[in-house]
């Protein structure tokens, strides 16, 4: 990654910093081990919320037993 790209992504980060504290109070607060798999669910989709309300391009990958994963792309 660049140096430009890098100040980006801090200066974006530093920009969010009251979203992610957010995200990450939901985040504690969502019973979500790896065997509950409506837990692991919720907290997929407020990742994949997150991740879109960012300008991510999100795909989320949905598991029988286990919960839904998320993979986000930037660009």
């Amino acid at each position: 990654m660049s140096a430009t790209s890098q100040k980006a992504v801090c200066d974006w980060l530093a920009a969010h910093r009251g979203e992610m504290v957010e995200v990450l109070e939901a985040a504690v607060n969502i019973d979500s081990g790896s065997s509950h798999k409506a837990g692991a669910d919720r907290m997929a989709s407020l990742m994949e919320s997150f991740l879109k309300g960012a300008g991510l391009a999100t795909h989320r990958h949905p598991l029988q037993t286990h919960g839904d994963c998320v993979s986000a792309e930037l660009g």
